[in-house]
């Protein structure tokens, strides 16, 4: 109950960082198997909040891959999903300040692979937002994505 409880505060500082430096306006990227080419793609071109995501992502994975099964994470979404160095996350979801280049702090989410089969990016984003908000964030509201300057 004692990491429960570590890691839950510790959480909720990141949290708390991403949310002041933004002025409480937050980015959700849920990166998979297959949507982490393209966040590499975009770090390879020079992309600012790519690279701000891409060292969160590793962040988080290296915390689970120091992990043993006994100290092993929790899923995001479950809480009964195991994430140790046996047992990698199907997904991860991470929160970095909205338009704040280069992103200084991130907060990160490990989803257990059976959370993540047969949902999409979309559909693990929206149960990481439906989390964050019967938690921490209870008025947490969702703003459609911008289209780049430019882009009709």
């Amino acid at each position: 109950m004692l990491q429960t409880t570590q890691r839950q505060q510790g959480f909720e500082a990141g949290l708390r960082r991403v949310f002041e430096s933004s002025q409480g306006a937050m980015t959700l990227t849920v990166l998979t198997s297959t949507s982490s080419a393209t966040l590499l793609a975009a770090v390879m071109t020079g992309d600012a909040a790519a690279k701000a995501v891409l060292q969160a992502a590793d962040r988080l994975l290296r915390q689970i891959h120091r992990r043993s099964q006994a100290r092993a994470l929790e899923c995001w979404l479950c809480d009964s999903g195991a994430l140790w160095r046996g047992e990698p996350p199907g997904a991860v979801g991470l929160l970095t300040p909205f338009g704040i280049e280069p992103a200084r702090v991130a907060v990160g989410m490990a989803i257990c692979s059976s959370c993540a089969t047969d949902r999409s990016e979309r559909e693990l984003a929206h149960a990481a937002v439906a989390k964050l908000r019967g938690g921490m964030l209870p008025d947490l509201r969702l703003l459609p994505p911008m289209p780049q300057a430019g882009h009709a």
